[in-house]
C-alpha cells in the first residue's frame, strides 16, 4: 500500500506527540516493512509500517525479543512508540531510534580480511548470547503461537511447504521423509531464543565494526539449531570466510557435538523446503535455487 506524506507524518505525530519534526525521508530498507526517517528535535527517529502482515502482535513480539536481546548484552535499536492500529496507514506503527551505519552486506567487499573476521566473530557471539536465554515452551516471546513439541512445529512447516511447492522435478516427498526421519532422532529439545533472520543485511556496522543486530521480527523460542538453516545459506555459503570465525565464537558459549550437527543437518533440509514453498508464492524466479539446494541436501 502507498502512503502519502501527510498520512505518515500524522501517524508519527499521534505516536510521538510533542516531538517537533523538521523533515521526513522515505527509506528503502528490508522487504517486510516500509520505513521513513524523521529528523526531529529529539534526534533521528524511524517510523516503520508492516508491508505484508499488519498483525500488531508481530510487532509486539519484535519489541519483546529486542528487549530481551538488550538484556543479554546484544546491541540493538531502542523503541520509542507503538500504535497497534493507525487508520491513516491502515495498520500498526512502530517508532524507533535511528542508528547511523551501514549494512554489513552492502560494504562487505570493501572490508579487509581482519574486519570480516571481526564481523563474523561478533555475530557468532551475539547469536550465542541469544541462545543462552531459554524458554519453557516453543512459543513466541509473548507466549503465543505455541507448539507442544519440536515435531509439531516441524510437521506444520513441512505441510505448508510441500503443499505450496506442488509438482517439481525434485523428489520432495523423499526430502520430507528424510527430515521426518532425522527429526525422530532429536530427543528432548530445550527451547532457546532464536533470531531466525541471521544474515549480513541485519548486521549494522560503524567504521567497519559491528554496532547493532537488527530485525527480531521472526524471533521465537525454538530448537537453537534451527537458526542454522538460514545461516548456512545466507552467511556461510554466500560468504565462506565467515564460517570458521562465527562457529569458533559461537562454540565458546555452545559447543556443537555430533547430535548438534545432526540437528543442524535436519534443520537445513527443513529450511530449504520451507524457503522453496515461500518463494513459490512470493518470488518464483528463486525457486530453482532452492530446488538445487534440496537436491544437494538429499545427496549429502
Amino acid at each position: 500500500m502507498t502512503h502519502t506524506d501527510d498520512a505518515v507524518r500524522g501517524a508519527f505525530e499521534r505516536a510521538c506527540p510533542g516531538v517537533r519534526v523538521r523533515g521526513v525521508t522515505p527509506l528503502e530498507l528490508g522487504h517486510s516493512s516500509r520505513q521513513w526517517l524523521f529528523d526531529t528535535d529529539e534526534g533521528a527517529l524511524m517510523l516503520k509500517v508492516p508491508a505484508r502482515d499488519p498483525n500488531p502482535h508481530k510487532l509486539r513480539n519484535l519489541m519483546a525479543a529486542t528487549r530481551v536481546a538488550a538484556e543479554l548484552d546484544v546491541p540493538v535499536s531502542r523503541y520509542r512508540a507503538f500504535l497497534p492500529d493507525d487508520e491513516a496507514v491502515h495498520g500498526p506503527v512502530l517508532v524507533q531510534e535511528f542508528v547511523p551505519g551501514e549494512q554489513a552486506a552492502a560494504v562487505w567487499s570493501d572490508l579487509d580480511s581482519a574486519d570480516r573476521v571481526r564481523v563474523a566473530q561478533t555475530l557468532g557471539r551475539w547469536i550465542g548470547l541469544l541462545h543462552t536465554h531459554r524458554g519453557t515452551d516453543l512459543t513466541d516471546l509473548l507466549g503465543a503461537d505455541r507448539y507442544p513439541s519440536i515435531e509439531d512445529f516441524v510437521i506444520v512447516q513441512l505441510d505448508e511447504a510441500v503443499a505450496a511447492i506442488g509438482e517439481v522435478d525434485v523428489d520432495i516427498p523423499l526430502a520430507r521423509r528424510r527430515v521426518e526421519q532425522g527429526l525422530a532422532e532429536f530427543g528432548e529439545v530445550e527451547p532457546a531464543l532464536c533470531h531466525r533472520d541471521v544474515y549480513l543485511d541485519n548486521v549494522l556496522l560503524r567504521q567497519g565494526r559491528p554496532s547493532r543486530l537488527l530485525d527480531f521480527e521472526h524471533a521465537r523460542f525454538l530448537d537453537r539449531y534451527a537458526e542454522f538453516g538460514k545461516i548456512r545459506e545466507l552467511l556461510f555459503d554466500w560468504f565462506p570466510e565467515t564460517e570458521q570465525p562465527f562457529l569458533e565464537a559461537y562454540q565458546d558459549l555452545h559447543p556443537i557435538d555430533e547430535l548438534g550437527r545432526h540437528h543442524i543437518h535436519v534443520h537445513i533440509g527443513l529450511y530449504n523446503l520451507v524457503m522453496c514453498g515461500y518463494f513459490t508464492k512470493w518470488a518464483p524466479d528463486l525457486v530453482p535455487t532452492y530446488l538445487d539446494r534440496i537436491r544437494t541436501w538429499l545427496a549429502s
